[in-house]
């Protein structure tokens, strides 16, 4: 388990265990899952928005310079050999990764795909506070999805 909080989570601290680590790491039957609380940005509108998430280095107003792409974050997470990779974000505008993730190959359309065992099949998944262009909800206490993510997993036994 890798812990990074407050200024540790700097943006050269997330790349290299990102973009690096991860992917040198791991071993096809691992499972990581990334967790991330904290800021989010987008760049640009209309049909091609851009989400950021910020890392405690990050400056809000260039985060096409200081901030992690989504899109880099799930081009990293399918590349890293772990069976399972699970991305959990709790910041504004992390809805923003879930279309680059949702895709059919052509050869596993529905219909034609056939029953694998689930060790056999690699799994990419991302949960998110909040919708494509949405503010995650915060409270004094801090983030409302957070808050219920850790609530939920108090109550598994």
């Amino acid at each position: 388990m890798r812990l990074l909080l407050d200024e540790q989570a700097s943006r050269d601290a997330l790349r290299e265990l990102l973009g690096y680590t991860l992917l040198n790491e791991t071993k096809a039957d691992d499972e990581v899952l990334v967790y991330f609380s904290g800021h989010g940005e987008t760049l640009g509108s209309g049909g091609r928005p851009m989400g950021y998430l910020m890392p405690a280095d990050a400056e809000a107003e260039r985060p096409g310079v200081t901030g992690l792409a989504m899109s880099e974050l799930v081009g990293w997470m399918g590349s890293w050999p772990a069976q399972r990779r699970l991305l959990i974000a709790d910041a504004c505008y992390s809805g923003l990764a879930v279309p680059s993730v949702r895709r059919i190959r052509a050869a596993e359309a529905p219909g034609t795909a056939e029953c694998r065992p689930r060790t056999q099949v690699p799994v990419t998944a991302v949960l998110v506070a909040g919708r494509q262009g949405g503010l995650a909800n915060e409270t004094d206490a801090g983030g409302v999805f957070t808050d219920a993510f850790l609530q939920a997993l108090d109550g598994i036994e």
